[in-house]
């Protein structure tokens, strides 16, 4: 978990590391006042797509920003929904991200 380009440097390495060629999916969303572009390209050679998640603060970043953003660096997005034991997820962004991504686990573990 990170939230600005540093962590997103030091991430990057890591991931390269574990996974080498492999893609992982990206569960993404940001306040406002973050760089996300410049994250977001750093990410780009690592991930498959971002799965945006909703998170429950005013200052996140309106979703039409960040769709934007997303379009332009040509990196496919959807809305989160259910992880998938197939893939490799990486949860950034926020704190709140987090939050949001365990409450829907812990809710889907609960009603399955």
């Amino acid at each position: 978990m990170g939230h600005n380009l540093l962590a997103t440097e030091a991430l990057v390495q890591a991931l390269e590391k574990k996974y080498g060629k492999e893609k992982i999916i990206l569960v993404y969303n940001t306040l406002d006042d973050k760089d996300y572009e410049a994250i977001l390209k750093l990410f780009k050679p690592l991930i498959k797509w971002v799965e945006i998640i909703d998170i429950d603060t005013p200052r996140a970043v309106e979703y039409n920003k960040l769709t934007d953003i997303l379009e332009r660096l040509d990196i496919e997005c959807k809305n989160f929904v259910l992880v998938d034991k197939d893939n490799n997820y990486f949860i950034f962004g926020s704190f709140y991200a987090v939050e949001a991504f365990l409450k829907k686990i812990k809710y889907n573990i609960k009603n399955q």
